[in-house]
């Protein structure tokens, strides 16, 4: 009799000590669960990574831009979209009368901070196509305005861009 008690605790204690600790944790297809806590994937957070960072940056944006004494100032507008795949990537689309840029892509570090991906490319500036890498940084301000620094080097020197563009 005492052997079988013995046996049953035993047993009883294996079942309740094996239970699985992700059984009943959902991470929304956007993450992995580890020891009962969701780790989310790139462009995710939340307890159950239901929060997709990018989206707090989606819209269109307007304001001026300062590309101090080599380009000058000008208006401009900026459009972010989710049109690339990955969850941690945007679409960043500007305007600027005085540096003709095609789209390029950001990468979404937090929910009020993303880079600009270093991209090499062939833009207009004051009426030369001049090959040129960009990169830069944006910040979610929280009147929801980004500011943004965005890096221009041409080869002869890095010409640097800030602006605040405002939620249109």
């Amino acid at each position: 009799m005492k052997l079988t008690s013995i046996f049953f605790a035993l047993t009883l204690l294996l079942f309740v000590g094996c239970k699985d600790e992700c059984d009943g944790v959902d991470c929304n297809s956007n993450g992995t669960c580890v020891e009962g806590t969701c780790a989310c994937d790139p462009g995710y957070e939340g307890t159950n990574c239901e929060t997709e960072l990018r989206s707090g940056f989606i819209g269109n944006y307007e304001g001026p831009i300062d590309c101090g004494v080599i380009l000058g100032g000008s208006d401009a507008t900026l459009s972010i979209t989710s049109e690339v795949s990955a969850a941690d990537q945007i679409n960043l689309d500007f305007s600027i009368e005085i540096l003709d840029i095609t789209p390029i892509t950001g990468t979404v570090t937090s929910q009020d901070n993303f880079t600009i991906n270093t991209n090499m490319q062939s833009v207009e500036i004051n009426g030369q196509q001049v090959d040129v890498t960009i990169s830069g940084e944006g910040i979610l301000q929280a009147d929801n305005s980004i500011s943004i620094l965005l890096n221009t080097d041409p080869g002869f020197g890095v010409i640097s861009c800030d602006a605040i563009f405002l939620r249109i």
